[in-house]
C-alpha cells in the first residue's frame, strides 16, 4: 500500500454494508474497499479493492 508524500501512522478497518472499509490516519478513504474469504484452515484473506478495479490479496490470520 502507496500513499506518496503521507506517514501512515495507523490504519484502521471497518464494516460498512458487509465489506471491509479504511480509515488512514483517521481521515476517510472512498477509494479502497476490503472484502475478508475465509479458508478452510481458519485463516483469512484480506482483498483490497482500489477504485480503479485493481486488486491485492494479503492473508492473514484470526486473532
Amino acid at each position: 500500500m502507496e500513499c506518496p508524500g503521507q506517514q501512515i501512522r495507523r490504519i484502521d478497518l471497518f464494516a460498512s454494508n458487509g465489506e471491509w472499509v479504511w480509515s488512514v490516519n483517521g481521515g476517510n478513504s472512498a477509494q479502497v474497499t476490503f472484502t475478508s474469504e475465509r479458508l478452510p484452515s481458519g485463516s483469512y484473506f484480506l482483498r483490497a479493492r482500489l477504485a480503479d478495479g485493481r486488486a491485492r490479496v494479503r492473508p492473514f490470520v484470526r486473532p
